[in-house]
């Protein structure tokens, strides 16, 4: 079981990676950090685990380095704020490999 979910889990971070590699212009991107907006009601119930939530939840051990704490992670950090600085991550392709190595060791 836990050797299927480092696999998905694999996949997952090479496409966030290749989408926060793209120019902003590109629709994948957009999609990605688009704001739900403010038409949108909610169903009842607990909140819905959507893919970004999950990719969020699953990119959390790359929050903190040492004692500093990375911007997007805390409650009062905007809601893209975390992408953001994934992106900044992702722009170099061996850092990015290595933080999913990362990732992926302590999942």
């Amino acid at each position: 079981d836990n050797a299927i979910g480092v696999t998905i889990l694999k996949h997952r971070l090479r496409w966030l990676g290749h989408v926060l590699r793209m120019s902003s212009q590109r629709i994948p991107r957009r999609a990605l950090f688009a704001d739900s907006g403010t038409g949108w009601k909610k169903r009842r119930g607990g909140q819905c685990m959507t893919w970004c939530r999950g990719m969020k939840e699953s990119c959390k051990g790359l929050a903190s380095f040492g004692p500093s704490r990375l911007p997007g992670w805390g409650l009062r950090d905007g809601a893209t704020q975390w992408l953001e600085a994934l992106s900044d991550m992702a722009q170099n392709r061996s850092q990015w490999r290595s933080c999913c190595n990362l990732l992926l060791l302590s999942s």
